[in-house]
C-alpha cells in the first residue's frame, strides 16, 4: 500500500470520509483539501445526527466535499473516498433511479459545472489523516472548519508525509 499521493502541481485533492457510529447511528463526516506540496489548505468536520446507511453517508460526504472545495475557492481536480462501490456508481453513472439517486445526480451536476474532476478510491488505511479526523469527530461531536491550518489530531500524520 503506497498511501496518500498528492495531486498534480497547481491542483487540489479532496479526501472525503464518513463513518456511521453503529451505537448511535450518527455519522461523522470529514473533508481534507490538500495541494501538490501536501499542504492541508482546508478541513471540515461535521457530525450528522441522522440515521444513514454507510453508502448514503459516503455519498453525502462526497457531495459536501465537492461543495466545500468550491466554497473555499479550492475546487478539487480529484476527490477520493474509501468506498470503491460508491466511486464506481459515480464514474459509471449507475443507480440513478434508486433512493440515493438524487445524491448521485447532484454530484453529476456539480461535476459537469466544474469539468475535469475525477473520483477515485483510496484505502482508509492509506489515508490516515482523514481516518484520524473522522474518529476524532465521533468523540468531539461539533461542526468544525479550518482554513490554512488543521487540527492537532492529524498534525503528526500530515507533517510526517510532508517530510518524507
Amino acid at each position: 500500500m503506497n498511501g496518500w499521493s498528492p495531486p498534480d502541481d497547481g491542483a487540489y485533492k479532496t479526501n472525503c470520509r464518513a463513518v456511521v457510529d453503529s451505537n448511535s447511528g450518527h455519522v461523522g463526516m470529514d473533508i481534507i483539501v490538500r495541494n501538490s506540496a501536501r499542504d492541508v489548505l482546508a478541513c471540515y468536520s461535521q457530525m450528522l445526527e441522522v440515521n444513514l446507511s454507510t453508502k448514503i453517508a459516503k455519498l453525502v460526504a462526497i457531495q459536501k466535499g465537492f461543495q466545500f472545495g468550491i466554497e473555499c475557492d479550492l475546487t478539487p481536480s480529484k476527490i477520493e473516498t474509501d468506498n470503491a462501490r460508491v466511486v464506481k456508481w459515480i464514474n459509471l453513472g449507475l443507480h440513478r433511479d434508486t433512493d440515493y439517486g438524487t445524491l448521485l445526480l447532484y454530484i453529476d451536476v456539480m461535476n459537469a459545472e466544474t469539468r475535469g474532476m475525477s473520483f477515485s478510491h483510496i484505502s482508509s488505511l492509506a489515508n490516515k489523516a482523514a481516518l484520524s479526523l473522522t474518529k476524532n469527530e465521533l468523540i468531539i461531536v461539533e461542526d468544525r472548519f479550518w482554513m490554512e491550518e488543521y487540527p492537532g489530531c492529524i498534525r503528526r500524520i500530515v507533517e510526517a508525509k510532508k517530510s518524507g
